[in-house]
């Protein structure tokens, strides 16, 4: 497929989107007419021991002596803003009309997080489970501790020691939205990480590894300073500056002398992203209903000498639409397109997919190499529980006790195609259409812990049992 080709079924999606976005807010202006108005004159807050006033008021979709024409569709929305701040594990809305007051209740989340750090240094479980044999050598440990609200004005604090496979140190802090309007965040991010093992190269789509004990294959560094803008609700804009500096051992250049550019060693450039999200779903992990747009333009190589010099757009949409009680329908569209400098990637910065979250569901085990890809997927899921579990006694962290919890049945269908102009012909999945689908079962703790175990099957002979944890922290 060529590349205009993939751009343009990115353009489509994303004129969809905005008139589905059109069409819903519409269609709920109209629902709301000949509905009860109410509007209030105060606000009563209860039970934020350490979240500021101000910081809980921000997030109330209309302010006191405005008229509101639904009332229950500013409470589910007031709840959901507040839920999605990851400040609080409860939220309840009430209205007193005869003394027009706002009434909000909550359940402050534990924010103080020591969180031990056991994790694999594989793309996903089973990657590590299958292919590496479940190898105690290739986990990571350490300690990260979290603060999500440091200040009281949802001001957010990281600090990682990680030892194992991949060693690292980082810290990141979210300093508190500033602002008349509370609308300007600027945040910082600091990462030195070093690693025994690598993958070199990609053959029969899978990763090739090497390890040496004692050395350090592959270092990186990176500094980013950023500054966030919220002028709505539900949309964020951002600009970041980084500074990368990566670095690998010879050994690595005798396995695959293209890792970087023209056989170098090191790699430092300075680059730019300016990026927009628009986060309309009614929650950012699992959500049942709404719509998702985000988009990213990374410019790296800002300065002359720069060992990488691209341009690049990065799209990820998606829309949900309750189908019936308890039930849901998805469609989700993501996709990157190189505007410059993506026919002679090294191969370190040609990933494509099978990172991160960008993979088709039954190719757990696959990496598809490549500048330019697209990925869809689409799934119905279906909640068959929803329960508030309570720890009593068991759980001695109060905030915890009581435990939201939720299980789904999701029936899925993804398809992807990855554009590689290098295609060597070690590799099938390139330049050619994929597709998986499959059935699981998820569950929903706290929020913000996911687990799923699915069964998929894909058209290259692939199938199998598949376990994916997740979590918003």
């Amino acid at each position: 497929m060529a590349p205009h080709c993939l751009f343009s079924v990115f353009s489509n999606f994303v004129a969809l989107l905005f008139l589905a976005g059109l069409l819903l807010n519409g269609s709920s202006v109209m629902a709301q007419k000949g509905e009860d108005v109410w509007m209030y004159d105060s606000v009563d807050i209860r039970g934020n021991q350490k979240t500021k006033e101000a910081y809980i008021l921000r997030e109330v979709p209309t302010p006191a002596g405005v008229p509101i024409e639904d009332w229950v569709l500013f409470r589910e929305e007031c709840r959901n803003l507040l839920l999605n701040t990851g400040l609080f594990n409860n939220v309840w809305v009430y209205r007193d009309s005869i003394r027009h007051r706002l009434i909000i209740e909550l359940t402050e989340a534990f924010y103080t997080l020591p969180v031990p750090v056991l994790e694999l240094a594989d793309r996903n479980f089973n990657e590590w489970w299958v292919t590496h044999n479940a190898s105690l050598r290739r986990l990571n440990y350490g300690l990260t501790f979290y603060h999500n609200n440091l200040s009281g004005r949802a001001d957010q604090l990281k600090s990682t020691v990680q030892f194992g496979f991949n060693q690292k140190l980082q810290v990141s802090y979210e300093f508190p939205y500033g602002g008349a309007a509370l609308r300007w965040q600027p945040y910082v991010d600091f990462l030195y990480a070093r690693q025994a093992g690598l993958a070199v190269q990609t053959l029969e789509d899978r990763q090739v590894w090497i390890r040496e004990d004692g050395e350090r294959l592959l270092q990186r560094f990176r500094a980013t300073a950023g500054m966030r803008f919220r002028p709505q609700f539900r949309s964020f804009w951002n600009a970041e500056l980084s500074y990368f500096d990566r670095s690998i051992d010879s050994l690595v250049l005798l396995e695959n002398p293209t890792f970087f550019k023209n056989g170098q060693t090191q790699q430092q450039f300075l680059s730019l992203t300016i990026g927009y999200l628009g986060e309309f779903r009614d929650r950012p992990i699992y959500p049942m209903e709404g719509w998702l747009l985000e988009t990213q333009l990374t410019v790296q190589g800002l300065l002359v000498g720069d060992d990488l010099n691209t341009t690049h757009l990065v799209l990820d949409g998606q829309y949900l639409e309750p189908t019936g009680y308890n039930s849901s329908v998805s469609v989700r569209l993501s996709g990157r397109y190189f505007l410059d400098g993506g026919s002679d990637l090294p191969f370190y910065n040609a990933r494509g997919m099978g990172y991160g979250a960008i993979f088709p569901r039954s190719y757990e085990y696959h990496v598809i190499d490549g500048p330019n890809y697209i990925l869809g997927k689409t799934d119905f899921k279906w909640r068959w529980l929803s329960y508030d579990w309570n720890w009593g006694p068991l759980m001695f962290i109060e905030p915890l006790q009581c435990m939201p919890l939720e299980s789904f049945i999701n029936v899925f269908v993804d398809w992807g195609y990855v554009e590689q102009p290098f295609l060597e012909a070690s590799n099938d999945m390139p330049n050619e259409w994929i597709l998986g689908y499959g059935i699981g079962i998820d569950v929903l703790a706290y929020e913000n812990f996911l687990f799923q175990i699915q069964y998929s099957r894909g058209v290259h002979n692939n199938s199998g049992l598949f376990i994916h944890l997740t979590s918003s922290y």
